[in-house]
């Protein structure tokens, strides 16, 4: 892991964020005119490791590697965690300068306006000068169409995976839902646990709602269907007990414990708050002229089954832009996975991101 200071940053609240640290990881090299430059912007709980890095499996290693359509070879690829995240990047698990102490809730309301600005204050410290496209989904897809909003860097290509131009009141109520087990867990403790037992029960839970909106019935169906569970090596039998388990309650309680051992859980609260937060036209006079301001050609995917980000929110999106009469391209995923299909139905989206890119 790579961290790179970038000093003291001013968020969108007016809020002074003091010696901040962006952790990234870059695969390939810059060229000589600085412009060869690939952003990629990732997911709620994603890091800064789209492709492999060792023996580290990459969270979109798939598309990002030799040889693949983000390749290294033709691209400088730049990836950083989130402002607010918990791999490395100034966060609420950092130490608060001015108190020595883990920021905890004291850490202050970020927007993905701000956490792109850290970005480009990390291209700069880079000395990139120009970028090819930046490509991201979901919350990552939001953060890409903030750095079509900033001016400080020149952005050429802006790949937008399930991402509207805006949170619904309907994604706003899922992400309370998931706050407040975390806050209503007994070790929370008003985020002061660092030191002391995580509040995980409140994690796990929050995770498994997140995981439900990000699947389909469809493909709940076709994975787990009512088969018991299984996958201890002894076969469950709900009908004769009441913790015995179908083989889907054993997937949800996976990725719940899962995260529990990986993810901050205050960061789980800043970042789901951002993506509450996320309307790229804050700042500007409406829609319309936040998305005719985008810098760069527009390309958007959208997934027929996406729960949370539906396709009638990112076509609303390249209608403005196209009456507009700027550059947009608009592609929908078929696919029984629902939000997730951006991170399981490689084979589709491979092809399409190649056009684009090319």
């Amino acid at each position: 892991m790579a961290l790179k200071s970038i000093g003291d940053l001013k968020l969108r609240s007016g809020k002074i964020l003091k010696d901040v640290k962006i952790a990234y990881h870059t695969y390939g090299k810059l060229n000589s005119s600085a412009d060869n430059v690939l952003i990629i912007c990732h997911a709620l709980t994603g890091d800064h490791y789209p492709g492999r890095f060792g023996e580290l499996k990459g969270w979109w290693e798939s598309l990002v590697g030799p040889g693949k359509v983000i390749d290294p070879q033709h691209f400088f690829i730049v990836c950083s965690n989130i402002l607010g995240g918990c791999y490395g990047s100034t966060g609420p698990s950092s130490l608060d300068p001015d108190t020595g102490a883990p920021y905890g809730m004291n850490f202050p309301v970020i927007e993905f306006a701000d956490a792109v600005k850290a970005q480009v204050k990390l291209a700069q410290k880079l000395e990139i000068k120009k970028v090819r496209a930046v490509v991201g989904g979901s919350m990552g897809g939001m953060q890409a169409l903030e750095w079509g909003i900033q001016e400080e860097i020149p952005v050429e290509k802006l790949i937008v995976l399930a991402a509207p131009p805006k949170s619904s009141p309907f994604v706003i109520a899922f992400h309370e839902i998931q706050r407040q087990a975390i806050m209503l867990d007994p070790n929370w403790r008003f985020g002061e646990y660092y030191g002391r037992e995580i509040p995980s029960a409140g994690l796990s839970v929050a995770r498994m709602i997140g995981v439900l909106s990000y699947r389909s019935e469809p493909s709940l169906a076709a994975k787990f269907g009512r088969r018991p569970a299984w996958r201890t090596g002894v076969v469950e039998n709900p009908y004769q007990c009441f913790d015995q388990r179908f083989d889907v309650q054993s997937y949800m309680n996976h990725q719940g414990a899962a995260l529990v051992h990986r993810f901050d859980p205050n960061s789980y609260l800043y970042l789901t708050k951002a993506v509450d937060l996320f309307d790229i036209s804050r700042g500007q006079k409406n829609m319309e002229q936040a998305l005719t301001n985008l810098q760069g050609d527009l390309y958007c995917l959208a997934i027929d089954t996406d729960l949370l980000f539906p396709p009638h929110e990112i076509i609303e999106m390249v209608k403005i832009r196209e009456k507009a009469g700027k550059f947009v391209e608009y592609y929908e995923l078929k696919s029984i996975h629902g939000h997730d299909a951006f991170l399981i139905e490689f084979n589709v989206i491979e092809p399409v991101i190649r056009k684009w890119l090319e």
